[in-house]
C-alpha cells in the first residue's frame, strides 16, 4: 500500500515539477541576462511584467515631485511608460489601484535600476513563498520529512497561477505569505503578530475583510486593536509622504475605477463570481450585484467563526480556515488568475486533514482540490483566449464554494440547538 501510494505521489507530481523548471528557468533567464526592461516592452506581449512595472512606478512616484498626485491616471501612465520604454497609453483607466501606503512601502524598490529591482522582487517572492510555505508545513504536517516538503513545496511553483504572477511580476507570492502568516498567527494564539499581518493584508482591502471574520468570531479583541493600530500608522505614514488630498481621495477613487458600467476584458479575466457572469453570460453592470454577494458571504463566514467561538479542535479550526480562503476568493469582486495561488492555503489545510472524508461534499472537495493544478493547465491549453485563463478557475471556485457552504450549514444547525 505504501509502495502504491508512493507511485502515485509521483506520477501526480512529476508534472507539475517540470512546470516549476520551466517557470523558475524562464526567471532565471531574465535576470542574469538583464533583459527585464526589453522583455516588458515586447509587443507581442504587452503585457510582460507588466503589474511589476505598475508596482516600480508607484515607487517612483512616492518620491518624485508628482508624489501628491500619484492616482492621477495621466501621471500613472507617464511614470509607468518610462519603465517600460513605450509612449504613454492615451487612456484615464487608473492602473494603480493599491492603497497609498502601499506606494509607500514599494519606495526601496524604486531605489534601484528597473533590472536590480526585478531581480530583489523575484527573489523576495521566492523568499516569501518558502516562507509561508514553511509556516503552513508547521501547521499541517510537521511530522513529515523536509524532503518530501521540498518536493511539494517546488511541485506546487508549478501550477498555472505561480506561472501568471511570474508573467506579470505580481505579488501573489507576497499576499500567499500574508494570508499563511496569519492563519497560523490565529492558530497558535499570536495576537499582535496576527494584527500586523492583518493590517499589511489591506493592500488589498477585499482579502482583508474576509481574514478580518475569523478574529471577529474568534473575539481576538486584542488582535483586531493591533490591526487597527498599525492601520493608522500606515495611514499616517501614507499622510507624511504622499499628502493629506492624495488619502483622503483614494476611497472615492477606487470606487468609481472597479466599478465597470458594462462589459470589459478587465471583467472577463477575473476568475470570482464578477467574472463568471461576465464571460460566461455576457452580464453587464455587475459589480453591484457582485457587491451584495460578497457582503452575504461575509455575513455567513461571521456567523459560522462566532458559532464556533475560540474552538480548541484543530481540524475544525482549519476547515474554518479553508471554507474562509476559498470563498472570499470566489465571491470577492476583484480577483484574478493570479490570486488563486492562496489556493494553496486550504488545499493544504483539507488534504492533511485528519478527518475522514465521509460526507458526499467533503469527498468531493478533496477530489477538486486535487484535480485543480490539471485543469486549470488544461483550460490554458483548450479554450479560446480570455476565457483559458479565467473560466476554469471561475468553475472550480463554484464547485467548491457550493461543497463548503453545504458543510458550513450543519456548523450553524449544530451550534444553534447547542
Amino acid at each position: 500500500m505504501i509502495k502504491r501510494n508512493a507511485i502515485k505521489g509521483v506520477l501526480y507530481f512529476l508534472p507539475l515539477c517540470v512546470l516549476a523548471v520551466g517557470i523558475a528557468l524562464f526567471s532565471v533567464e531574465t535576470i542574469g541576462t538583464d533583459s527585464f526592461q526589453t522583455d516588458c516592452n515586447n509587443q507581442k506581449s504587452p503585457y510582460h511584467f507588466y503589474d511589476f512595472c505598475v508596482y516600480y512606478s508607484g515607487g517612483k512616484i512616492a518620491v518624485s515631485p508628482d508624489r501628491a498626485s500619484i492616482y492621477d491616471p495621466a501621471v500613472q501612465h507617464r511614470y509607468l511608460a518610462t519603465v517600460r520604454n513605450t509612449d504613454p497609453m492615451s487612456v484615464d483607466t487608473v492602473v494603480m489601484q493599491y492603497p497609498p501606503f502601499a506606494a509607500c512601502l514599494l519606495i526601496p524598490l524604486a531605489m534601484l535600476s528597473p533590472n536590480q529591482a526585478f531581480a530583489a522582487w523575484c527573489l523576495g517572492s521566492l523568499a516569501a513563498y518558502l516562507a509561508g510555505f514553511y509556516l503552513l508545513s508547521k501547521m499541517c504536517f510537521d511530522t513529515l520529512g523536509w524532503w518530501k516538503k521540498s518536493i511539494v513545496a517546488f511541485a506546487l511553483l508549478g501550477t498555472l497561477p505561480v506561472f501568471i504572477t511570474t508573467m506579470l511580476g505580481q505579488m501573489s507570492f507576497f499576499v500567499f505569505f500574508l494570508a499563511t502568516a496569519y492563519f497560523f498567527c490565529l492558530y497558535k494564539n499570536k495576537n499582535i503578530i496576527g494584527g500586523v499581518l492583518l493590517a499589511l493584508s489591506s493592500f488589498k482591502p477585499h482579502y482583508a475583510l474576509f481574514w478580518a471574520v475569523p478574529a471577529l468570531g474568534q473575539r481576538r479583541w486584542k488582535l483586531l486593536a493591533a490591526a487597527a493600530l498599525t492601520e493608522a500608522a500606515l495611514l499616517v505614514m501614507a499622510c507624511a509622504v504622499l499628502g493629506v488630498e492624495a488619502v483622503a481621495k483614494y476611497p472615492a477613487l477606487v470606487l468609481q475605477s472597479d466599478n465597470f458600467s458594462s462589459n470589459s476584458e478587465i471583467e472577463m479575466l477575473m476568475i470570482s463570481l464578477r467574472g463568471l457572469l461576465v464571460s460566461t453570460f455576457n452580464l453587464p453592470g455587475v459589480f453591484p450585484i457582485t457587491a451584495a454577494i460578497m457582503a452575504m458571504a461575509l455575513l455567513l463566514l461571521v456567523l459560522v467563526w462566532w458559532k464556533a467561538g475560540k474552538t480548541t479542535d484543530p481540524e475544525s479550526f482549519k476547515n474554518l480556515a479553508a471554507a474562509t480562503v476559498i470563498i472570499c476568493l470566489f465571491t470577492s469582486v476583484h480577483t484574478f488568475v493570479y490570486d488563486a495561488l492562496l489556493l494553496i492555503l486550504p488545499a493544504i489545510l483539507i488534504l492533511t486533514s485528519k478527518q475522514t472524508a465521509s460526507a458526499g461534499s467533503q469527498r468531493f472537495i478533496v477530489a477538486t482540490l486535487w484535480a485543480t493544478p490539471y485543469i486549470q493547465w488544461l483550460g490554458l491549453a483548450l479554450l479560446p483566449y480570455n476565457l483559458h485563463r479565467s473560466l476554469p478557475t471561475s468553475l472550480l471556485l463554484l464547485a467548491l464554494s457550493a461543497a463548503m457552504v453545504l458543510n458550513l450549514m450543519p456548523r450553524l444547525k449544530k451550534a444553534d440547538k447547542t
